[in-house]
């Protein structure tokens, strides 16, 4: 790690107790800063790495969560720096991101795989309702049912809504972890790279899909041309889809499908 870097994180420390859940935030975006510059300069990066908040940095995001007017957060909720010059692979770090919901990094030269995107699950965690006092030790704490927060609800938060990755360098395949986002991703547009593989069966979880877009890329199955696999006939929600340009055969599954 950097000096700079160790130093810059040391003082996020030391800053109020009102933003100290953005440190590890702001910290693995000083990260994607350094592996998206490496031989470029990004169109707009105002505020990137120059300014402490990382809330207030181009493209950037920030959501808090409130009980009784006093604040919680905030987090980075969305990163967005379409059509930017990004050029470079995402860093491991990037899942530290733990509540992004909204990710376009399209139409950049971003490359490498996207394993790292696949991590980025929902968790639960407590929170009040309005007819609910929880306490302060058990609001925003893990949970598996309402059972564990004393009042409160048991509520999904983060996890991977939107994923737009259209017209990059992206390699690789499209992992059965894709399944880890079957609760909250509702757009897969990884359309326009150069993935390779089959469509992994496991896509068929994501039942909170409405836009799948994998136009353009190099999917099949082994070493041949493959078969859309049956399970994307699992999406209830999806309203667009596009395989084209791929090396896949056979006929769309027919259940519950938009027309293509």
């Amino acid at each position: 790690m950097s000096s700079w870097l160790l130093l810059y994180i040391i003082v996020l420390a030391l800053a109020s107790s009102s933003t100290a859940y953005t440190i590890s935030d702001c910290s693995a975006l000083v990260s994607f800063y350094q592996a998206m510059t490496v031989n470029t300069k990004w169109t707009t990066s105002t505020g990137w790495v120059t300014t402490d908040d990382c809330c207030s940095w181009y493209g950037v995001t920030c959501s808090y969560s409130t009980r009784n007017g006093t604040g919680f957060g905030p987090w980075v909720s969305a990163l967005q720096l379409p059509n930017n010059q990004l050029s470079g692979y995402l860093p491991s770090s990037f899942s530290l991101l733990s509540r992004l919901e909204r990710l376009d990094l399209s139409h950049n030269k971003v490359k490498g795989d996207i394993s790292v995107l696949l991590q980025m699950k929902a968790s639960s965690v407590c929170i009040d309702t309005a007819t609910s006092q929880i306490p302060d030790t058990v609001f925003e704490s893990a949970c598996n049912s309402d059972l564990n927060c004393l009042g409160g609800v048991c509520s999904v938060v983060g996890g991977l809504k939107e994923i737009r990755l259209s017209d990059n360098m992206l390699n690789g395949t499209i992992g059965e972890e894709i399944s880890n986002l079957f609760k909250t991703l509702t757009i897969l547009d990884l359309s326009a790279n150069e993935l390779t593989g089959p469509i992994p069966a496991m896509i068929g979880t994501l039942t909170q899909l409405v836009e799948l877009n994998l136009y353009y890329n190099q999917l099949r199955l082994s070493n041949s041309s493959g078969p859309i696999p049956e399970m994307i006939g699992m999406l209830v929600k999806l309203k667009y889809l596009n395989v084209a340009f791929n090396l896949l055969n056979g006929t769309l599954p027919s259940q519950n499908l938009p027309p293509v």
